[in-house]
């Protein structure tokens, strides 16, 4: 019988088995770490994915925030004349009467409330339940002041010019024994509001402080 002539298959020594084993272990370990090293600790790849998380957390916190500060300046009223801002109409006033001696009626300033209404004063504010205004700049003149010259009307029945529409009609009843509806005339207010009596013109001095008015004749019955 012949003998099988039989293959002469190189052994792996010890030293290359162990070099084997010594690979494929630091390819697992290279594997886990990039998840996880042994302490525990979160690795380069997973640092990389978290921070990633948290700048986008970042950017929509810093969206939110612009967001919110740009609804707050469409509710802000803006000074006129300066960098001064409100959102509260009666501080916006004030801010008028005491830093750049004027109102809204003599800077032609309009306010405009949300539910449609038009004024130069905010007397609107006490009876409309949405008073929400937006400032509307009537022309581009100079703003008129305090200590501008006196534009009102001329007393129909001497040279005086009275400054309000209360001391118009203060001025008749006291100098001259008169009143504007004996005189068949009637003061209209800048901020609309129409009267030629004194009882009209009290309450209406008690919501609007507007020093522009004009004089006008009653129709002829």
């Amino acid at each position: 019988m012949r003998k099988r002539r039989s293959r002469n298959v190189p052994a792996k020594s010890v030293d290359s088995m162990e070099e084997s084993d010594g690979e494929d272990e630091r390819i697992v370990k290279k594997r886990r770490s990039e998840s996880v090293d042994s302490s525990g600790k979160v690795t380069p790849q997973d640092r990389r994915t978290s921070s990633k998380g948290a700048s986008h957390s970042k950017s929509v916190k810093m969206n939110n925030e612009e967001s919110m500060e740009n609804e707050m300046e469409k509710n802000e009223l803006k000074c006129p004349e300066c960098k001064y801002r409100s959102r509260y109409i009666c501080g916006w006033i004030e801010h008028l009467r005491r830093s750049h001696s004027t109102t809204p009626a003599l800077a032609k300033c309009l306010l405009r409330c949300d539910c449609g209404h038009e004024s130069y004063s905010n007397s609107h504010s006490y009876d409309c339940e949405i008073s929400n205004f937006t400032i509307i700049r009537k022309g581009n003149g100079t703003i008129r002041r305090f200590t501008d010259p006196v534009l009102t009307p001329k007393c129909v029945l001497c040279e005086i010019h009275p400054k309000t529409p209360h001391g118009y009609s203060r001025h008749l009843r006291i100098h001259h024994e008169s009143t504007l509806s004996t005189n068949r005339i009637f003061l209209l207010c800048s901020c609309g509001c129409r009267f030629n009596s004194d009882h009209d013109q009290k309450k209406h001095d008690k919501k609007c402080s507007g020093r522009e008015f004009t004089l006008h004749k009653l129709d002829k019955d």
